[in-house]
């Protein structure tokens, strides 16, 4: 008995669409929370420049082994240009505050079309969540 064209190609759809999903990964501690590019909520363009050129390809958090929130963004230059751009993280107690524990600006040179991934760790272990931040150089 052959089976139809339409059920096998049916049967490849549902495991190639299978595979793909846009929720964080989550584990035990150590583990990595992955987030796409549709996922970053916590990443914030501070500059109307930044708006126009920088994006955020991805974010990844996890727990250090001394309990502490470890962050690791990848931010992209979509200009054809170079530009010098500060990134900083605000770690925060409760997710929903304005204000928290501030880890110090980092300064990255994106040549043109690059890509960079610019990491920061928590001062304190009782951070709860985060919000990457983006500025032109000053």
């Amino acid at each position: 008995m052959k089976t139809p064209i339409w059920a096998l190609g049916f049967g490849a759809a549902l495991l190639a669409l299978g595979g793909c999903s846009t929720s964080p990964v989550s584990g035990d501690a150590g583990e990595a929370t992955r987030y796409t590019v549709n996922n970053t909520e916590t990443f914030q363009l501070l500059d109307k420049a930044v708006q126009a050129t920088v994006a955020c390809t991805g974010l990844i958090e996890s727990v250090g082994t001394d309990g502490r929130l470890e962050v690791a963004v990848n931010v992209k230059n979509r200009d054809s240009r170079a530009q010098v751009i500060q990134v900083g993280c605000l770690f925060k107690r409760v997710p929903t505050a304005l204000t928290g524990l501030e880890a110090p600006w980092q300064t990255v040179k994106l040549d043109a079309g690059a890509t960079e991934t610019v990491r920061f760790k928590s001062p304190a272990d009782d951070a709860r969540s985060y919000a990457v931040r983006v500025r032109l150089n000053r």
